[in-house]
């Protein structure tokens, strides 16, 4: 029963590990799209924007670090 238990935790760690570091990635991702697209039409940074993206890019960062190190 034990096996069972540590063999389905491996399992969910490793999803939520895929997740979170393809989240982070897809926010920094937005926050360049956004910072790009703002610049070229608006000719200002955005950056109340760009902070909330990466703040989010970021909590998924330390997630993803959690769970590699078994926190």
């Amino acid at each position: 029963m034990n096996l069972i238990q540590k063999a389905i935790k491996a399992a969910k760690d490793k999803v939520l590990l895929k997740y979170h570091r393809v989240a982070a990635r897809m926010y920094l991702k937005r926050a360049t799209y956004v910072a790009d697209q703002v610049i070229y039409t608006r000719f200002k940074v955005p950056t109340q924007a760009l902070r909330v993206l990466r703040e989010k890019a970021n909590e998924h960062a330390q997630k993803a670090y959690a769970i590699r190190k078994g926190v």
